[in-house]
């Protein structure tokens, strides 16, 4: 299965990553033009950072293994996948998909994304906003609990 989906979405022109915390594992998004994918996570934390706000840490794809199932089945997203569109696009971290919702921005550098063995590794320093800051609050008390991704 992963090599098909390479095939499909193998030119990052067809897919942006877009990462974001999102509510719970059963999260589904509201919007219609974008594509979202979800694994349950396991590795998603809030790490302080010295004289600052806590960055938020996770992975929003793990590779190799079955997304949540979908109406059309599973995908396995393979080691590759992001790389395209890391080196190139201008990516941003919205909460639960909602671009009025903006929690990093890799062009300012509040949000990094590194593909390694393990899968799609996120690092997202919150702005010192009502909205950073909440997403903080939801984080630490175990509301947000995991990561996704999604394209266009």
């Amino acid at each position: 299965m992963a090599d098909a989906v390479m095939q499909e979405f193998g030119d990052g022109d067809q897919r942006t990553a877009v990462c974001q915390a999102q509510w719970s594992k059963d999260f589904v998004a509201p919007r219609l033009d974008i594509e979202c994918r979800y694994q349950p996570i396991t590795e998603f934390r809030l790490e302080d950072m010295p004289g600052g706000p806590p960055k938020i840490v996770g992975y929003a794809a793990v590779f190799g293994k079955p997304s949540v199932m979908m109406g059309f089945g599973r995908e396995v997203i393979a080691k590759g996948a992001f790389a395209k569109s890391i080196k190139r696009d201008r990516i941003m971290a919205f909460r639960e998909h909602d671009p009025g919702r903006l929690i990093g921005n890799t062009a300012n550098g509040s949000l990094t994304l590194e593909e390694d063995d393990h899968g799609l590794l996120v690092q997202i320093a919150p702005p010192d906003t009502e909205e950073g800051r909440d997403t903080v609050t939801l984080i630490r008390s175990g509301y947000l609990d995991g990561m996704s991704f999604s394209f266009t």
